[in-house]
């Protein structure tokens, strides 16, 4: 059988960065991994200004693919004001 691979999903706050890491079993290694902003390595750094999906595809050394999205959920907050009485 080919590979199979998750992703996390991280929640991070509006101008924070997540670690997008594409956990694969099963297939033969070494993987090739294609991330959709063209990335090639099994892990991504993001920081994303909204919620953004990204997906992977990983292929094993038999040439069998899996592909996956993963979701960067950002959370964007309100500035807090605080004001003197």
């Amino acid at each position: 059988p080919g590979p199979t691979v998750g992703v996390n999903s991280p929640a991070i706050c509006q101008g924070d960065s997540a670690i997008l890491t594409a956990t694969v079993s099963g297939g033969v290694s070494p993987y090739i991994y294609h991330w959709s902003n063209g990335s090639s390595a099994g892990s991504i750094k993001v920081s994303p200004l909204t919620t953004t999906n990204y997906s992977v595809t990983v292929t094993d050394a038999s040439q069998q693919q899996c592909s996956i999205i993963a979701i960067a959920i950002v959370t964007a907050f309100l500035p807090i004001f605080i004001g003197l009485l």
